[in-house]
């Protein structure tokens, strides 16, 4: 195992994956050291790393991606399943949790906010803005995993957590959550 390389990394869809933050404080992660390298350019590797995919939801999915959010799941997946930032104040991890368990800690996240809402007022209220199933069902296999950013005090993910429970009642969904 490679102790602070000389290189940041980022994989085949040039999201950073081990950064200077990595770099001054831990070993480069086994996954990463094992991926094909692509290219090299300016201090940069990339690699192809291979991602989690369940067949509904991939963490190299594009429906419902963000970018920060992406960046937080793909360095749990890739320390383990569990990623604390080195210097800043934040960590994330991938948890299966059910979709109605996700609506529960969004409605938490609400009222945090203000706006004090039941999970089943959140479901009633998402079902209006447009039709689950045809977004969701025709990409599966390309569902980006919803996000708890309990750090920030929000989430990614909602519509794709009420599509779940419609489609897969109590089965679990993998989850990032940032703390």
């Amino acid at each position: 195992m490679t102790l602070y390389g000389d290189y940041t990394y980022k994989d085949q869809t040039y999201t950073q994956i081990y950064d200077i933050y990595d770099l001054r404080h831990g070993p480069l992660p086994e996954l990463i050291e094992a991926a094909e390298i692509i290219r090299e350019k300016d201090g940069t590797r990339y690699v192809e790393v291979d991602y989690p995919n369940d067949g509904i939801f991939a963490l190299n999915g594009s429906v419902g991606k963000a970018s920060f959010y992406e960046e937080a799941g793909k360095k749990a997946y890739l320390h383990g399943g569990l990623y604390r930032h080195p210097e800043k104040n934040w960590s994330s991890e991938i948890v299966d949790m059910t979709a109605y368990e996700y609506i529960e800690a969004c409605a938490k996240l609400f009222s945090k906010r203000g706006k004090l809402v039941t999970p089943e007022r959140l479901i009633k209220e998402r079902l209006k803005n447009y039709d689950l199933d045809e977004v969701f069902g025709v990409s599966q296999g390309d569902i980006f995993y919803p996000v708890l950013d309990i750090k920030g005090n929000g989430q990614e993910g909602l519509h794709r957590a009420i599509w779940f429970m419609m489609s897969y009642d109590e089965e679990p969904m993998p989850v990032i959550i940032i703390k």
